[in-house]
């Protein structure tokens, strides 16, 4: 009787071990999917923040062409290296 009980004692054990272990597994592989996404996000990231940097200087020239545009057409005297624009 007492072999028995010892012997379910180890299947149980068994068991629990090999659930733990395909828990730790899966676990294990969502913690590597999430590192790649997070990876992958961050590198987009860093992308877009160079495109934003990249449309924010265009925005910036593109607002000063137009301003000495403005001011050439009404011949307003613009001299750049003082710093008048």
């Amino acid at each position: 009787m007492m072999m028995m009980m010892m012997m379910m004692c180890v299947c149980v054990r068994a068991r629990c071990t090999a659930q733990a272990e395909t828990e730790v597994a899966s676990l294990t592989k969502r913690v590597r999917a999430l590192e790649e996404d997070f990876e992958s996000t961050e590198t987009r990231l860093v992308q877009t923040q160079v495109k934003l940097e990249q449309a924010s200087k265009a925005a910036d020239d593109s607002e000063r062409s137009a301003h000495l545009s403005i001011l050439f057409i009404h011949r307003v005297p613009v001299t750049i290296a003082q710093g008048r624009i």
